[in-house]
């Protein structure tokens, strides 16, 4: 769990990809040692690849994040098991969501005044007043965010599912 987590934020952080190397080989050793460790834990592996991934194979389609975050959040869903993988997905979301808002709030607010009272007024109006469109489309890296909170449910949440390793 530590090295596919550990190498996705170092891949995503650094270049805005993860391998599929990382992914293919994640799931493939995942499911594989799941198999080996009975119908359970396979179901709880594979359950959980299902749980964290096909919400955010709709948000690939879309067209709100990468397929390596998909394919990254199955391998992160295996390795967690099926009890495990929805806090991983909500603690990821929350941490994507909280990161955005910051990195917004540190583009708008030095260049607006007074950033409350202009938002009271209008919402848009802060960008209106920059020239320029909002910031919604700027790249982040939605994988981080979603090893970060697998790891901390992983070390954090016993689990009985999830193959772990």
């Amino acid at each position: 769990m530590l090295a596919v987590a550990g190498t996705a934020v170092y891949t995503d952080v650094r270049g805005r990809r993860i391998p599929n190397w990382l992914t293919y080989g994640g799931i493939g050793v995942a499911l594989g040692i799941a198999a080996l460790s009975g119908r359970f834990a396979l179901a709880a592996a594979a359950g959980g690849a299902l749980i964290f991934a096909l919400p955010l194979l709709a948000a690939w389609l879309a067209g709100w994040l990468g397929a390596g975050d998909v394919k990254l959040a199955a391998v992160l869903g295996a390795l967690l098991g099926l009890p495990a993988a929805m806090p991983a997905l909500v603690g990821g979301a929350a941490l994507g969501a909280l990161c955005a808002a910051i990195l917004v709030g540190v583009a708008v607010a030095p260049r607006v005044p007074d950033l409350w009272a202009v938002f009271r007024q209008d919402p848009l109006a802060a960008f209106r007043q920059l020239g320029r469109e909002p910031v919604w489309g700027a790249s982040h890296p939605y994988g981080a965010y979603l090893s970060v909170a697998s790891l901390l449910v992983f070390f954090l949440i016993p689990s009985p599912g999830g193959v772990g390793l």
